[in-house]
């Protein structure tokens, strides 16, 4: 997952985002004083850009996110926020599975459990598939938390149907 700050998010929750002379954002307290870091979040690139992998589980600057099949007809995502980018708050959160001969798109947007780094979803899925063959998902969202949007790098998993 890759994390992007949010002003109007970070303001709602205490914070100020603010940007240095590399081009790095990072967010203080609201109220500390021009040029004082104390109490200062990691930094993140403005316009950070995470590429997606072929991997059951993604790991970018903010987190991780994944996707397994369980089974043919089960499957289960989720997301960890590291701890120095805030508390999840809400997330969009979709899960595309395709074969050579079926698809379907899974919605699993939501809130996120009370003060938590993460959440995990699953689903019973009914998305057929020639026997032998590949029934493929990807996984994807952005997960709001209290200084922004963490961008999931699209996990993804296979099963031999």
């Amino acid at each position: 997952m890759t994390f992007r700050y949010d002003p109007v998010i970070a303001a709602a929750h205490g914070y100020e985002v603010r940007t240095d002379d590399d081009g790095y954002a990072y967010a203080v307290p609201a109220g500390t004083p021009k040029g004082s870091m104390r109490g200062a979040t990691p930094p993140a690139p403005t316009a950070a850009v995470h590429e997606g992998a072929a991997d059951v589980t993604v790991t970018g600057d903010c987190g991780t996110a994944s996707l397994t099949f369980t089974s043919k007809s089960h499957f289960t995502t989720s997301y960890v926020i590291f701890p120095q980018w805030g508390f999840a708050l809400s997330h969009t959160w979709h899960v595309a599975v395709h074969s050579s001969i079926d698809a379907a798109s899974f919605n699993l947007d939501g809130a996120a459990p009370p003060l938590s780094q993460g959440w995990q979803g699953e689903r019973d899925i009914d998305v057929q598939a020639l026997s032998g063959q590949l029934l493929s998902g990807v996984a994807g969202g952005t997960t709001t938390t209290v200084l922004g949007e963490c961008v999931a790098a699209s996990p993804t998993d296979s099963i031999v149907y």
